[in-house]
């Protein structure tokens, strides 16, 4: 039992003022002899006892009222354990039956419980399994899981020696272990059993894995036992059976229960060109599962090993909040670096980490990130309504839209316009070209067509805006190959049986979970569904194989496509990109729109920031048949494998490629084989990707509480969010409470038939 305000205890010394009171008010009363009063006196004899009686219950109701009221205002907390090594005894009695242990070598158990003597929460969980060891007698079987799930023997054992040399060799893994996996394989190892033997699974692990939410044992196994060592209360040390080398390790009370930790959640890292050139802005998520407040927690911004801002963090105990830090990294264009094998060549990065300052659990503590350069994306911009005026001109609001965009750091957009008038482009003019616009393009030619077919197999991007300018039957018959829909006409909205309608459609209808969409949480509420449509272009009403509509008109009629064409992305605008049929240029999000619309078509959609976690599978979108390698930090190597349509979900021709398990934490590579032109066999590996693989934060939360995900505001201040914490306790001050009231109203019974009798003897 615990007490949140122990000191009240001190209260109960007040249970000695009722019995100073009765003491100080009795007076001895001096005999007097009266015959005419004796048979008064022999008529009362049992009455007088009786009184005597309820005298000393009062005086104990009394006493027990200000015990209530002391223990009341000491809030009695009752904290439930189950501990299997500590039932029935004060020490250790041998365990009978079949033992399975499941020993836990996530992260988490690398929590530093004692700086001085260098004691982790694994050492004191691998004490505890050496106990069970040593003091059963049947078969017994070790599974870890970590890393991987494993049991240390093939199936269960007698020899416990075998077990306890393989548990002295474990060591704690990077991963968060799967506990439901761990639980299988135990039932697996007791099938083989007798029914009716006595059979027993011991979890070792931190206090916030239990096997509340875990799988029962089959009914073929018969009655299996299901308890969890609570690593943070006090255990006997008084056996005298064990060697000294089992005993545990003496960590004290205080440190065991706390098992405060503070860690990095989450990162969002995006350029921020509003503050100038190779500015950055990383948004870190930090969690404090700890009774205590973190007050000014340092906080800083690592790149390359220097230091670059530096902040303070301030959270409530077992709160979680938002911290919002700029920084400035530039990094050159072009590098080249030797290794065993191969000559690599790249465009050059740099490694970064978000770092706080270190707790009992270190590893969580930091969070990996790169900063890459990239050569510009080249978009080739066919103008079919060059104007004078530069406002007027077709592409005038898209090249102020991109200009000052920074996409992935330092990736630039370079707008080549060009003036079509019905001339074809040249092959070389396509060459190192990304993404291809037809802005109010009258008549593509057949040539063009077929060059826009060729960019589509290669991998590149198409961006479709037709206007009044457009020609409907030469469009469709040019490029209904990879038009995400056949066009039909220019409708007015409003009234479509007036000309004079001058009504407007709105933006109301979005495909969310689409990439276009990612800069916007909520794209309802956002400037796009205050863009005024006057004009656009009606579509074919049937849709076309792998094609998408992302935004739709509130009159029904798409206003946004895509469209995968081989290797290559189209997207599709319902009108122009001018003011000529709406304003959505001059509101403010359609900057972003633009933006992510040449990520996509560039399939640069992740902009240059791809994670996993660890264990995690990473899907990527490489142009080119392989073989591609990633490249871990310790230089492990290890080939992707093409994505099937269920890990994906995307059709056959846009499966990608997949890293099957990141199994390293830290800065990754992906690799891509080339040959130059040498006399020799010499090989080059292009770094084609970069990606981070960060910890799963799940196993940073090691005691019994529940954390809620803050909520990210658009201020450039701290935020914080509302937490709640969950304790497995009960609380007892109210049942204090109760008795003390229950007492009261028993005091008020007594005096009330003292009076009753009083008044009968007058």
């Amino acid at each position: 039992m615990n007490f949140l305000a122990p000191l009240m205890l001190f209260g109960l010394l007040a249970i000695a003022i009722p019995p100073i009171l009765h003491l100080l008010n009795r007076k001895e009363a001096k005999p007097q002899v009266f015959p005419a009063m004796e048979f008064l006196r022999r008529a009362y004899r049992k009455t007088a006892r009786r009184l005597k009686m309820k005298q000393w219950l009062l005086l104990a109701l009394r006493m027990l009222l200000f015990a209530f009221l002391a223990l009341a205002l000491s809030k009695p907390m009752w904290s439930p354990q189950v501990n299997p090594l500590l039932s029935g005894s004060d020490h250790l009695g041998e365990l009978e039956g079949t033992q399975v242990i499941l020993f836990d070598q996530s992260y988490a158990m690398d929590y530093l419980l004692d700086e001085k003597e260098g004691r982790r929460l694994f050492d004191l969980a691998r004490s505890h399994a050496l106990r069970v060891l040593a003091e059963s007698s049947g078969p017994a079987a070790v599974i870890t899981f970590g890393a991987e799930t494993k049991s240390l023997s093939q199936s269960l054992t007698a020899d416990h020696q075998l077990l306890s040399s393989g548990l002295k060799e474990l060591k704690v893994s990077q991963s968060y272990g799967q506990l439901d996996e761990a639980l299988s394989l135990a039932y697996q190892l007791l099938r083989d059993r007798p029914k009716v033997e006595a059979k027993q699974i011991t979890l070792l692990s931190t206090p916030n894995r239990s096997f509340d939410s875990a799988s029962s044992p089959p009914p073929e196994l018969g009655k299996v036992r299901l308890s969890q060592v609570d690593l943070t209360t006090r255990v006997d040390l008084s056996s005298q059976k064990l060697d000294s080398a089992l005993d545990l390790p003496k960590i004290s009370l205080q440190a065991r229960k706390k098992l405060a930790n503070h860690a990095i959640t989450r990162l969002t890292l995006s350029s921020a060109p509003q503050r100038g050139e190779d500015q950055w802005r990383a948004e870190v998520e930090i969690a404090n599962y700890s009774p205590e407040p973190m007050n000014l927690w340092p906080i800083w911004v690592e790149l390359e090993g220097e230091v670059l801002v530096r902040g303070f963090v301030t959270l409530a105990p077992y709160e979680s909040g938002m911290k919002r830090l700029y920084f400035k990294a530039k990094v050159d264009l072009s590098s080249q670096q030797e290794t065993d094998q191969t000559k690599i060549t790249s465009m050059q990065a740099k490694k970064g980490w978000i770092k706080l300052a270190n707790d009992p659990l270190p590893i969580d503590d930091q969070w990996p990130f790169w900063i890459e350069a990239k050569k510009p994306t080249k978009l080739l911009a066919l103008n079919g309504d060059p104007r004078p005026t530069p406002h007027e001109d077709e592409l005038f609001y898209l090249e102020r839209a991109l200009a000052p965009q920074v996409l992935g750091g330092a990736q630039k957009v370079q707008i080549q316009s060009r003036l079509m008038l019905g001339a074809d482009l040249k092959d070389e003019q396509l060459e190192g070209v990304d993404i291809i616009l037809l802005a109010n393009v009258p008549r593509p030619s057949l040539t063009l067509a077929r060059q826009i077919k060729s960019h589509l197999e290669a991998g590149g991007g198409l961006w479709l805006a037709p206007g009044a300018r457009t020609e409907i039957d030469t469009w469709n018959r040019a490029l209904g190959d990879f038009l995400p829909r056949p066009l039909r006409g220019m409708r007015r909205a409003g009234d479509a049986a007036s000309v004079q309608s001058r009504g407007v459609a709105r933006l109301n209808e979005f495909d969310i979970d689409h990439s276009l969409l990612r800069p916007f949480e909520a794209p309802q509420r956002s400037s796009l569904a205050l863009a005024e449509i006057e004009k656009y272009i009606l579509f074919d009403p049937k849709p076309t194989p792998q094609s998408a509509v992302i935004i739709k008109l509130n009159e029904g009629s798409p206003f946004l496509m895509t469209r995968q064409v081989a290797q290559g992305r189209v997207v599709m605008f319902a009108g122009p990109l001018d003011r000529e049929w709406n304003d959505l240029v001059i509101r403010p999000d359609f900057v972003p729109l633009a933006s992510e619309t040449v990520r996509f078509l560039s399939r640069d959609i992740n902009g240059g920031q791809l994670s996993t976690q660890l264990g995690s599978s990473l899907k990527l979108e490489l142009n080119g048949d392989g073989p591609f390698f990633s490249l871990s930090p310790q230089g492990e190597r290890e080939g992707l494998s093409r994505a099937s349509n269920q890990q994906t979900k995307l059709n056959q021709r846009d499966r990608g490629w997949l890293v099957s398990s990141a199994k390293r934490l830290g800065h990754h590579q992906i690799l891509g084989q080339t040959d130059l032109e040498t006399t020799n066999t010499e090989q080059s590996e292009h770094i084609l990707r970069r990606f981070v693989v960060s910890l799963d934060h799940r196993g940073s939360r090691l005691s019994k509480v529940a954390v809620k995900q803050s909520k990210q505001e658009n201020t450039e201040q701290d935020q914080v969010s509302e937490t709640m914490l969950l304790e497995e306790q009960k609380e007892l001050w109210h049942l204090a409470l109760f008795g003390l009231f229950i007492l009261t109203c028993l005091e008020g019974v007594v005096l009330f038939q003292k009076r009753e009798t009083s008044k009968q003897t007058a």
